[in-house]
């Protein structure tokens, strides 16, 4: 492993791994060269917290010293059909040659030390839990091992890095060699059997695939707790109403 450290203290580690694909020639002497390409799937809506975040992790990446060569850019494709969309991404970054994509939606807000932090995992594919934009608030992250099947939550004491068996790509850092490990198509939306009725969508599919192929899938939850996921909200004079409720509810049980 190599590491160099940034003006501020932050780092930037690389391996002359065992991840899957193409051999690599970096070595103690010889950092891995690093070329970040920021993917960004749109349909045509970006959120204001989502560019700031964007603009401020590329700015923050570009700062840190190393000791190997080390870019980033980043690239747009607006479209419908997500899985096209993000084989659309996956080509350009080869174009780029890119070692390391990160999958950023335009309504997620994330810190500005998102790529090194993600990067310094040193796994082939990392991303941030963030929670579904609904009252309940699931996480997108879900486990299906031999002791639980079911969401993975995010919580207070939740810390580190954890195996899961499904990511959303709202954050997501995958290296460029996994998909030297995978067949195409590398993205797709599904039925769900048995009634076919609702469907799988292409982050659930790529997981499964990164499975299928021995290459496991982790969450940053300490990343996941400054992670936001930008929705919107109806206003009615009904939630002023129940606002009232809880506020009188609270008053009456403040002490004295």
């Amino acid at each position: 492993m190599t590491k160099s450290v940034g003006a501020n203290g932050a780092t930037i580690q690389t391996i002359a791994s065992s991840e899957p694909g193409r051999e690599t020639s970096e070595t103690p002497e010889k950092p891995r060269d690093l070329k970040i390409l920021i993917c960004v799937p749109s349909h045509g809506d970006c959120k204001t917290g989502f560019l700031h975040s964007a603009v401020r992790a590329a700015i923050h990446f570009s700062s840190l010293a190393y000791d190997g060569k080390k870019e980033v850019d980043i690239t747009i494709v607006k479209g419908s059909l997500l899985p096209q969309v993000r084989a659309m991404l996956v080509a350009r970054a080869y174009d780029y040659n890119a070692t390391h994509i990160l999958w950023v939606d335009t309504d997620m807000k994330f810190p500005p030390d998102t790529i090194t932090r993600l990067l310094n995992h040193n796994v082939a594919v990392v991303a941030a839990n963030y929670p579904r934009k609904n009252l309940e608030a699931r996480p997108t992250a879900y486990a299906d091992g031999d002791d639980y099947v079911g969401p993975v939550w995010t919580g207070e004491n939740s810390t580190g890095l954890q195996e899961v068996a499904v990511a959303g790509f709202g954050v997501m850092l995958t290296d460029m060699r996994v998909f030297d490990a995978l067949e195409l198509p590398f993205f797709a939306i599904l039925p769900q059997p048995p009634d076919n009725v609702k469907h799988v969508g292409e982050d659930v599919y790529f997981c499964r695939k990164l499975h299928d192929a021995g290459i496991p899938v982790h969450i940053d939850h300490d990343l996941s707790k400054q992670v936001g996921h930008i929705g919107e909200f109806e206003y009615t004079n009904y939630l002023s109403k129940e606002a009232e409720v809880v506020k009188q509810a609270l008053y009456r049980d403040l002490p004295g």
